[in-house]
């Protein structure tokens, strides 16, 4: 799909117009002497291109967002935020990395249902019980930190000892 660059404010409402409504859009609104907007760009070039065959990307510039319906107008800059069908589905809050960005957007295909240009083959369901025995004993230090989610299902039965020793 086409990068759109909205950059000239005197065609700028007939552009943005044309497409809004019949696409899945990521959209960023840019200032050209701002310089977190100057600091991003390098970022923000790099992570379009993983999603150009996915959907359409239109960067804005602020002159010419002025021309644009008031529904349509940021005052933050930069400011990226995800259009489907000409309705604002989600807007980006965290900082500017490049793994904030990506994670982002692909969660938002992912969870907001965007439809893209890419067209899945097949599509699978696994599904399964575990059950098992574990027995054993557990001696030692364990000292550290864990983080994270872990979901699923898991029956069974656990037999043995835990000893821990402290020192």
């Amino acid at each position: 799909m086409p990068i759109l660059n909205i950059d000239v404010p005197s065609q700028a409402r007939d552009k943005f117009n044309s497409v809004i409504s019949t696409n899945n859009i990521l959209c960023l609104y840019h200032w050209k002497q701002c310089g977190h907007c100057i600091s991003f760009m390098p970022i923000w070039n790099k992570i379009i291109n993983f999603f150009k065959d996915d959907m359409m990307i239109m960067n804005i510039e602020y002159e010419s967002m002025k021309q644009l319906d008031d529904k349509y107008k940021v005052y933050g800059f930069p400011s990226i935020i995800i259009y489907k069908n000409g309705e604002k589905l989600n807007e980006f809050s965290d900082s500017r990395t490049e793994k904030n960005v990506y994670d982002f957007i692909k969660q938002n295909m992912i969870s907001k249902k965007i439809t893209t240009a890419r067209t899945t083959k097949k599509s699978s369901t696994k599904t399964g019980t575990k059950t098992g025995t574990k027995t054993g004993t557990k001696t030692g230090t364990k000292t550290g930190t864990k983080t994270g989610t872990k979901t699923g299902t898991k029956t069974g039965t656990k037999t043995g000892s835990k000893k821990i020793e402290k020192k």
